[in-house]
């Protein structure tokens, strides 16, 4: 059974993170490699971090795997995009470990 201040500050929690998810930065592009409308998000400590633009964000995606790369300009708007099938994707632990907490993100 969940007590009322474990519930109260688990509540407190969900409303300080969907708070910093609604900071973030939300798009949408077509892919133009398989046509589809993708929904992704920039988080705003990779926002901030940003000192040229536009800058890159990639987008790995699809079957067979391939990946959008769109173009973020200082106003936080898609100004261009390209896909690419050539990926790859080092084999190792530090690399594993980035990709599962990516995957993980509230985009």
């Amino acid at each position: 059974m969940i007590s009322q201040t474990n519930l109260s500050n688990t509540t407190s929690r969900s409303f300080e993170r969907s708070q910093e998810i609604k900071k973030s930065g939300k798009f949408m592009q077509l892919c133009p490699q398989c046509g589809e409308m993708l929904k992704f998000g920039i988080e705003q400590q990779d926002l901030e971090k940003q000192t040229h633009f536009p800058f890159p964000h990639v987008i790995i995606h699809g079957n067979p795997v391939h990946c959008l790369v769109v173009y973020i300009d200082a106003g936080f708007k898609v100004r261009g995009s390209e896909s690419a099938s050539s990926i790859e994707i080092k084999r190792d632990q530090d690399t594993f470990g980035q990709l599962i907490k990516k995957w993980s993100n509230p985009f």
